[in-house]
């Protein structure tokens, strides 16, 4: 296993997860209010789901991944088909969308327990910036890293928009105050960046220059 694998497939689930998880805990702390008319227990539940089925993908990919290694020149086989079916969309959906939906949820968390007095317009702007490259440095890593076409990208740009839209439903349905929720500004500014990101690497030409150009400053030219 290569050092990329090793980094996205151990060593920053295990970071992200542990920061989410005291995330939880962090806001959960917070005074409850009954902006939001869902059960803490419910949304942290579905996290739960969320995170298991994000770390279900991830084994099966791992496992396939594995499996691919011993299959080299037997493309015609019917196993190499099956595990190709396991090693690509299949295990790869099963992480890119549960994944987004647990920060989501941590968002939704949030709105809940806001903080009990506003934050500066500073600390505003550094959480938007970033949120935002954040976004984008993950669709450009995720797109680095599996060569992604325009076929899985475009389901991403889609998920990503209907995050977006149901955030502002909630905001506007419930006169939420983002001066009070630090993570769900750096989250809504997240997802903005990964929608746009995504948006301009759908364009063949456009991924195929931005890939070359990572590849080229990798190789030290």
């Amino acid at each position: 296993m290569d050092y990329v694998q090793l980094l996205l497939s151990f060593i920053l689930p295990f970071l992200l997860n542990s920061v989410i998880f005291f995330d939880f805990l962090f806001i959960l702390a917070r005074p409850k209010t009954n902006i939001i008319p869902i059960p803490d227990w419910l949304v942290v539940y579905s996290a739960f789901v969320c995170a298991l089925l994000s770390a279900i993908g991830l084994g099966i990919h791992l496992a396939a991944k594995g499996v691919s290694w011993t299959l080299k020149n037997k493309e015609d086989s019917d196993t190499y088909k099956v595990n190709r079916f396991f090693h690509g969309r299949f295990s790869h959906d099963l992480i890119y969308v549960p994944t987004p939906l647990f920060f989501f949820l941590l968002m939704i968390v949030e709105m809940g327990h806001p903080l009990g007095k506003t934050f500066s317009n500073p600390l505003s702007f550094l959480l938007i910036i970033l949120g935002g490259l954040t976004g984008a440095s993950a669709m450009t890593l995720l797109v680095w890293v599996n060569s992604s076409g325009y076929a899985s990208l475009r389901p991403m740009l889609y998920f990503f928009s209907l995050i977006l839209v149901s955030t502002a439903l909630f905001i506007f349905n419930y006169s939420l105050k983002l001066n009070r929720l630090p993570w769900s500004l750096f989250f809504i500014s997240a997802v903005a960046a990964s929608t746009l990101t995504t948006a301009c690497l759908s364009f063949n030409k456009f991924r195929r220059k931005l890939i070359t150009r990572i590849n080229t400053r990798l190789a030290g030219y």
